[in-house]
């Protein structure tokens, strides 16, 4: 799992250790690489995401797409889940 723009500390007990966080870039590079690889993007850099992927001709999937609030901040959050095509 890699997570773009979001650093809850929360979502360890949901994901577990094994999530990886960076920038949109890094996310794509991940779903290109790792097999059944996901990603969970925060709504403020799915452009960048989303322009990543399409300049490495990859189209990502989405999946869910989950409103909640940052439990630190209050703040409103809203990610997509991700998955490459075909895999």
């Amino acid at each position: 799992m890699f997570i773009v723009g979001f650093g809850e500390q929360g979502a360890v007990f949901l994901l577990g250790t094994d999530e990886r966080h960076g920038s949109g870039a890094d996310a794509v590079r991940s779903l290109d690489a790792v097999n059944r690889g996901v990603a969970l993007v925060e709504a403020g850099h799915r452009e960048a995401f989303l322009t990543q992927a399409e300049s490495l001709d990859l189209e990502p999937e989405a999946g869910a797409t989950i409103g909640g609030l940052n439990s630190s901040r209050g703040d409103p959050v809203v990610v997509t889940l991700y998955h490459a095509a075909g895999r």
